[in-house]
């Protein structure tokens, strides 16, 4: 049973984690390039 619960603890955590990734990314990009953080406002 502990080895099912580790693959299917890790699947959700990977996909949540990407989630977040991705938003902080964005928000680096918009500190940084204030060019791109107009655009992403748009979007």
């Amino acid at each position: 049973m502990a080895r099912s619960a580790k693959p299917r603890k890790r699947k959700p955590a990977s996909q949540r984690s990407k989630l977040p990734r991705y938003v902080v990314k964005l928000h680096e990009d918009d500190f940084f390039d204030e060019e791109d953080a107009e655009v992403l406002r748009f979007d």
